[in-house]
């Protein structure tokens, strides 16, 4: 069996890393953080029925989009990570409730994210 040294050699080259994106990154993992997390009154939460899965699919397709842009290597292992960390949260925080339904919405929206980035960069 032999060994693949290239993924090794790119990543000592920093090739899976866009340094220059790690800013817009961790915005957007703090506006993803801020707005799974933010307690609902009753009143919202009746106000975005049926809104919610559209709401946590793009919240979740712009940060996996982000991601793969900025640390391509991980992106899926970081978001998967942050969705699922999203949802366990949200038990502790009133007006707030885990959801497998968002959990699968939220990866749904990170995989079409992370495949529309590389759609974009493979075209360029």
């Amino acid at each position: 069996m032999a060994v693949n040294f290239e993924l090794f050699d790119e990543l000592e080259k920093g090739e899976f890393t866009d340094f220059r994106k790690i800013p817009l990154f961790i915005y957007i993992s703090v506006i993803v953080l801020i707005v799974t997390l933010i307690p609902m009154s009753k009143a919202l939460q009746q106000k975005t029925v049926g809104w919610d899965k559209l709401i946590h699919f793009s919240v979740f397709g712009v940060l996996g989009f982000v991601t793969q842009m900025a640390i391509s290597l991980w992106s899926l292992l970081y978001t998967g990570i942050l969705a699922v960390l999203t949802e366990v949260l949200q038990k502790f925080i009133p007006g707030r409730f885990p959801d497998v339904l968002d959990f699968s919405t939220n990866m749904i929206g990170i995989i079409i994210g992370t495949s529309l980035w590389e759609l974009v960069r493979r075209r360029s």
